[in-house]
């Protein structure tokens, strides 16, 4: 099971589409990566992942539970955090 699936998401600004039809999978323990030239809407992928934004359409699941809906500060919680200190990264389902 994929731990972050984005499935057909639509973002709309005052009637201009910035995403269309956006849909990828995150498998557990993989480095991803999102690229593309600018405008391209990496940053709006981003923040619709970390809830600044809402989807026009779609839905975006972690560790299969539907987050489109939820609010940033409960999102925030759910997602590997960087403790700068201790220089590590917690990521609680990679072994």
């Amino acid at each position: 099971m994929a731990l972050l699936e984005v499935e057909d998401i639509r973002v709309e600004f005052g009637g201009i589409v910035a995403l269309s039809d956006l849909s990828f999978n995150v498998e557990p323990c993989r480095i991803s990566a999102l690229i593309g030239p600018n405008g391209a809407g990496k940053t709006t992928c981003f923040n619709l992942l970390t809830k600044f934004l809402q989807p026009s359409a779609g839905q975006i699941l972690y560790n299969g539970k539907d987050i489109t809906a939820m609010a940033p500060a409960d999102v925030a919680s759910w997602f590997g955090t960087f403790i700068p200190d201790l220089g590590g990264v917690s990521a609680p389902y990679c072994a």
